[in-house]
């Protein structure tokens, strides 16, 4: 994960967990299906950063536009990455723990029967 932070904006970190709750809440609803979610938030992270980025130019030549919708479309894709790759990490932490938790409950004396 520390080879993707090197190559974000560090003005766009905020927007890794903006992509979380965003995330999270396109998971609750049962609009979007979950194997959507990751595309859906690729394309909100290019959209958030194209507006950082464009209110951040002060002349607005073919260049700088065409800088802006790269640097926009590759730190999108980036953000959304970073943001999936923390919530399915966050994911199995939990889960582990909760295994690890049952497995030491289930070796307790206490909890052995005769």
């Amino acid at each position: 994960m520390e080879m993707f932070m090197d190559f974000i904006n560090p003005n766009l970190f905020i927007l890794i967990p903006v992509m979380n709750i965003i995330g999270t809440t396109l998971k609750s609803s049962s609009v979007v299906k979950n194997n959507r979610i990751p595309i859906y938030l690729g394309f909100i992270s290019i959209f958030l950063c194209s507006i950082n980025l464009f209110a951040s130019i002060s002349t607005f030549t073919l260049k700088t536009i065409l800088t802006c919708l790269f640097s926009s479309i590759t730190q999108g894709i980036l953000i959304a990455a970073v943001s999936v790759y923390a919530h399915q990490v966050y994911k199995l932490y939990m889960r582990t723990r909760s295994e690890n938790a049952s497995n030491t409950s289930d070796e307790h004396p206490i909890n052995k029967q005769k």
